[in-house]
């Protein structure tokens, strides 16, 4: 009985915790996925990893601005291919 009592409670406890959690879209999904991928291959030591990550979101930064700006100029009807 004393064990019923304690599942009752750690489904009770655990069931709050998860709908308390907001729900991840694909884009976070694939975001923490793709972070976890790079933690595991490249195995850092704490101080490596600090400075990885920094320069890694400015290189994220980066590629967004560059991907922004790309969109822009082909939604102004602007290209960089040549046409022959």
């Amino acid at each position: 009985m004393r064990s019923l009592f304690f599942f009752v409670v750690f489904l009770f406890c655990t069931n709050s915790k998860l709908s308390a959690q907001p729900p991840l879209d694909s884009k976070e999904k694939i975001e923490n996925y793709r972070i976890a991928l790079l933690k595991a291959r490249l195995n850092l030591k704490a101080d490596q990893e600090q400075l990885f990550w920094n320069i890694f979101a400015q290189f994220d930064k980066e590629r967004d601005d560059n991907r922004k700006l790309t969109r822009s100029t082909t939604r102004d009807g602007l290209s960089f291919t040549a046409s022959d």
